[in-house]
C-alpha cells in the first residue's frame, strides 16, 4: 500500500485496521483556550507597551518590595550621587560600592528604617547606617548587633502554682 493513500481521511475511515481515537475533552479545552489567547496577545505593540509600563513602574515600589537586582541598581545610583557630593576618587567609590553591595547581598539593608527610599522619585535619599569619616575619607556601616536574650526555662506545673 502507498502511504499517501493510507493517510487520506477516506481510507482511514474505511480501513478496519486503522483505529481512530478521539481527542480527550481536556485536550480539546486546552486547544480551544490557546486559540482564543493567541488572538488577544498576538499584537507585539500591546506587549511592548506593557513591557514599557513595567520598566517605568518597577522602581516605584517600597524598598522592601524591590527585588535584589533593583536594589543594587538604586544603590549604584546612590553611589554616583555620593561621589559627586563628597568628590570621591575612583578607589573610594569602588570601596563604597563594594561595602554597600556586600551589605545588600547579606541582607543588611533590608529594613525600611535603615534605607530612606522615595518611591515616587525611585531613588535612595539616605542610608541611615552609612557613616562617612571626613578625615580618613572612608565609609562604614553602623550595624547594631542584636543581643540574644537568655532563654527562660519552661516552668513546671508546681512552680506555676507556687507563684
Amino acid at each position: 500500500m502507498d502511504l499517501k493513500n493510507i493517510l487520506e481521511e477516506d481510507n482511514i475511515k474505511n480501513n478496519p485496521n486503522v483505529k481512530v481515537y478521539k481527542k480527550p475533552m481536556q485536550l480539546k479545552d486546552i486547544e480551544r483556550r490557546s486559540r482564543t489567547n493567541l488572538s488577544k496577545t498576538n499584537d507585539s505593540i500591546d506587549i511592548n507597551s506593557y513591557i514599557d509600563k513595567e520598566k517605568e513602574n518597577i522602581f516605584h515600589q517600597t524598598w522592601t518590595k524591590l527585588n535584589n537586582g533593583s536594589k543594587l541598581n538604586r544603590i549604584n545610583l546612590f553611589i554616583n550621587e555620593l561621589k559627586d557630593k563628597h568628590e570621591l576618587s575612583d578607589t573610594e567609590t569602588n570601596d563604597l560600592s563594594q561595602l554597600l553591595v556586600t551589605a545588600c547581598n547579606k541582607n543588611k539593608l533590608n529594613k525600611i528604617n535603615e534605607v530612606i527610599y522615595d518611591k515616587e522619585e525611585a531613588r535612595i535619599k539616605d542610608i541611615k547606617i552609612l557613616l562617612f569619616d571626613e578625615n580618613l575619607r572612608k565609609f562604614s556601616l553602623n550595624i547594631e548587633k542584636v543581643k540574644n536574650k537568655p532563654k527562660s526555662k519552661s516552668k513546671s506545673n508546681i512552680e506555676k502554682l507556687l507563684k
